[in-house]
């Protein structure tokens, strides 16, 4: 399962919806539950897996038995 696969699974059994667009790159999360993407503010969705942002796209992400994924709502610097 990758990890956006097991965010799919988790909002659905939540009553909630996942926002996102399929690029040639992978899967960009606009938004979970109400908690949407904002441009202006430069907060996005990230996630990451055993506290380490993986360098791959959620939906490419094959998870294993013991790994911890967490998708976080932040505020990018750019």
């Amino acid at each position: 399962m990758s990890a956006f696969e097991a965010l799919q699974t988790i909002v659905q059994r939540e009553g909630m919806e996942v926002d996102y667009e399929q690029y040639d790159f992978g899967v960009m999360i606009n938004g979970i539950g109400d908690t949407l993407a904002d441009d202006t503010t430069s907060s996005y969705w990230l996630y990451y897996v055993n506290d380490q942002s993986p360098t791959v796209g959620a939906d490419s992400y094959l998870l294993e038995a013991d790994d911890k994924v967490e998708f976080r709502y932040e505020r990018l610097d750019f």
